[in-house]
């Protein structure tokens, strides 16, 4: 049992194997292999357990369930809340199955005029009568089915006075009027291309971009006037096409009296604003200040704008060389394998393989949520990008079926590749484990979702960079998490006058009672708890920020040239202090495009050169203006993604010198799964992410992105479209091509995005 291999629960553990003896359960079988009364014995525990002093532990087995329960018992600790969130699911209520209301609520029914539903729709889990509804039957509509029904029904109540009194009064039949506004509402949800979501679908589990469309119709709905709406980046997760819908709401609320404030990179939001304010020219301290503002014509003639720039064509991101993959546009074929190379797409269906000629990922069977029994193929060695429109299946084909059965079945290095490298670091050991075919059987069955996943033999390891929180302790930060952090305290402990104090690299951790400020600990401000409101953290006063300890703060090192002044720590008096050598403090303090160019004067020094090649990474990454002691806790989603990454390059980097070093086998390739990358980025920071992308493949390696953005979809070497709408009409295989094919492509929306954009229209010329 996964909670019982460590820690007080292992106990738990020693008292399953004492109780399986007592009861002879085997336990030299896999728990599926259990028999049906075995495996209820495991979970549920002793039937007559704690029905009396004779039925408790230690003289009876609780079970597993047991155990949790015992474990919400202690759920007022937060460790505890932490372990029981790892194993939590949501399972369908055994007693109403999911319906949320009593049997007496349910014995209510709604008569429907005949023809107003598919019977399939309309009927109940009970295949009850079909041309009636109750409250969770309609809950369970598609809002496009409910938003039918609502018509219909307010057919039969057309508004009029409701008895004599209102009559005279000229009042309305309230019900007439609630079913007018039920229909209203559920018609926004419809018009922003919502209609594929139930009404009983749980908010956790919407999108971002679902969860956008959803709050703005309730603003719709709410119907205020004179209302100032602040939105941050609405088009996250949106197509195109939906963007469009988007635009359509915002003007909605904006004509009806109410100003609308967008904070937003999409092109399209953009040049739909009646005003757009330019911020920049730079990131970070370069950044700050009104570059324009004015109407969308201004700013494509505007020459300091760079986002204007973009938009009138002036700048733009280029289409880099394709990369072959196979013979065109495909939603059918077979996969073909070359003699001598590595595993290719096999299968029938819609492989969407169109006669690839490079190793790739055969997914067999996926089904799960919308998708049903797909079979898709995703080259390796390439720059793939899995579009369509919002809620057609995308994170679903990546983030839930294939990552983590990737993930399963290359942990503990697995592969033939990895098996390869560790034998010959072994010296040839003959007692390297062989391949089981056994093993494979058994992980593709315990893996919901799919069939079977072939060509995986070709990675190393997969890694999904996504937009989640780095962590939430403010201790850490970019330098830390990049591993940088670690070759500076060696550099200042290598110093001079860090030997004349007798310091060592510990010294200069922040984490280090040796080293750190004695009021904050090395956090450089101090949390003060505001009980029902945010806490608030203030300077330290007496390190001033710095986390460090006054001794360990003057030692400082002087670049053996000079670093110029744009190298200068900012920071007041404090630059004349830097131009004398640099604290470590000040360090911190600098951001890494400051840092790289003092590191520059230590051209002889080791930990120099590796510091600088970490940082480099997150220059290349376009996280030049982080400050290297920036808590991470405050970066947004896309400078954490970014960090992710620039963190799994440096690592990247390191395996690959010590291979050569060691004379090993090369590490395996790695696929990277990114999920919406291009979030919060303008079109410079894309152009310089795609440039990452470009060289992580050049690199050998495998680069798959769930995007809408369509700078980067042009750019990759295959598309994978889902669709060709949301919710249970996608989940099927659109096309799977170059751009270009996907351009040509009659019946694909983002195909119909891209031609929009000229690409279709540059290629045929």
């Amino acid at each position: 049992m996964k909670p019982w291999q460590s820690g007080v629960s292992a106990e738990c553990q020693d008292d399953l194997r004492k109780f399986c003896r007592a009861r002879n359960v085997p336990m030299d079988v896999p728990f599926a292999a259990l028999s049906e009364e075995h495996q209820r014995w495991v979970l549920e525990g002793d039937p007559d357990y704690g029905t009396d002093e004779e039925h408790q532990w230690p003289r009876s087995w609780y079970g597993v369930k047991g155990y949790f329960r015992w474990l919400e018992t202690k759920a007022y600790k937060m460790h505890v809340r932490v372990l029981l969130s790892r194993y939590r699911a949501y399972t369908p209520c055994p007693d109403c199955q999911g319906r949320r209301l009593r049997p007496e609520a349910l014995l209510y029914r709604l008569a429907l005029p005949a023809g107003t539903l598919p019977r399939p729709e309309a009927s109940s889990p009970a295949e009850v009568a079909k041309d009636s509804l109750t409250l969770a039957d309609f809950y369970a509509l598609p809002i496009r089915d409910a938003c039918k029904v609502m018509e219909r029904v307010s057919q039969t109540r057309a508004p009029r006075p409701s008895t004599a009194t209102s009559a005279a009064s000229g009042a309305a039949d309230p019900v007439a009027l609630a079913l007018e506004e039920v229909r209203a509402r559920l018609g926004y949800l419809v018009e922003v291309g919502l209609g594929y979501l139930t009404l009983d679908r749980p908010t956790r589990t919407l999108s971002g971009g679902e969860t956008e469309r959803v709050n703005l119709t309730a603003c719709l709905g709410s119907r205020l006037v004179n209302t100032l709406f602040v939105l941050d980046e609405p088009s996250v997760g949106l197509h195109p096409r939906d963007t469009d819908r988007l635009i359509r709401i915002l003007e909605r609320l904006r004509d009806a009296g109410n100003t609308v404030v967008v904070v937003e990179h999409e092109a399209s939001v953009i040049r739909a604003a009646d005003l757009v304010v330019d911020l920049g020219p730079g990131h970070g301290e370069t950044g700050g200040e009104v570059v324009f503002q004015g109407p969308v014509r201004e700013l494509l003639q505007d020459p300091h704008s760079l986002t204007g720039q973009y938009l009138s064509g002036r700048q733009a991101i280029q289409l880099p060389p394709r990369r072959p993959v196979g013979q065109g546009a495909s939603t059918k074929g077979q996969g073909r394998r070359a003699k001598g190379e590595g595993p290719r797409a096999k299968g029938g269906g819609d492989m969407g393989a169109g006669g690839l000629s490079v190793p790739a990922l055969a997914l067999v069977g996926v089904t799960r949520h919308n998708l049903r029994d797909l079979n898709v193929a995703i080259p390796l060695g390439r720059f793939v990008v899995v579009s369509g429109v919002s809620g057609s299946g995308k994170t679903t084909l990546i983030r839930e079926v294939l990552y983590p059965a990737l993930e399963a079945r290359l942990k503990d290095g697995s592969t033939p590749a990895n098996r390869e490298r560790a034998a010959e670091a072994a010296d040839g050991d003959e007692g390297e484990r062989d391949s089981d075919a056994g093993e494979e059987t058994a992980w593709v069955g315990s893996r919901p979702g799919l069939r079977s996943l072939e060509g995986w033999e070709c990675l190393g390891r997969v890694i999904l960079v996504d937009q989640s929180p780095l962590g939430r302790t403010p201790r850490s930060n970019p330098a830390v998490y990049i591993g940088a952090f670690d070759e500076l305290r060696e550099l200042f402990a290598s110093s001079e006058a860090a030997r004349q104090r007798g310091l060592d690299a510990s010294a200069f951790s922040f984490n280090s009672r040796q080293g750190q400020c004695e009021r904050c600990r090395g956090a450089g401000f101090e949390k003060i708890e505001m009980q029902f409101l945010s806490d608030v953290f203030i300077r330290c006063p007496d390190c001033q920020g710095r986390r460090y300890r006054a001794h360990v703060l003057e030692c400082r090192i002087q670049a053996n040239a000079p670093s110029g002044p744009s190298s200068a720590p900012r920071g007041g008096g404090r630059r004349a202090e830097a131009e004398a050598g640099w604290s470590i403090g000040e360090v911190l303090d600098a951001t890494v495009a400051e840092v790289l160019a003092w590191l520059a004067g230590f051209p002889d020094s080791r930990p120099a050169r590796r510091a600088a090649a970490r940082l480099e990474r997150l220059q290349a990454v376009g996280l030049g203006y982080l400050r290297l002691g920036q808590p991470i806790n405050t970066l947004s989603g896309g400078e954490s993604q970014r960090l992710k990454l620039a963190a799994h390059l440096a690592e990247a980097a390191g395996e690959a010198t010590r291979a050569r070093r060691s004379e090993l086998r090369a590490p395996a390739p790695t696929l990277f799964l990114f999920d919406e990358p291009t979030t919060g980025l303008h079109f410079e920071d894309v152009r310089i992410l795609l440039e990452v992308f470009q060289h992580l493949v050049d690199a050998g390696h495998s680069v798959v992105v769930i995007e809408h953005n369509l700078e980067v979809i042009k750019c990759a070497d295959w598309v994978l479209e889902l669709g060709p709408d949301a919710g249970d009409e996608g989940g099927r295989l659109v096309v799977a091509g170059t751009p270009e094919d996907v351009a040509a492509c009659p019946g694909s929306p983002t195909g119909e995005a891209l031609r929009a954009m000229g690409l279709g229209l540059t290629s045929a010329s």
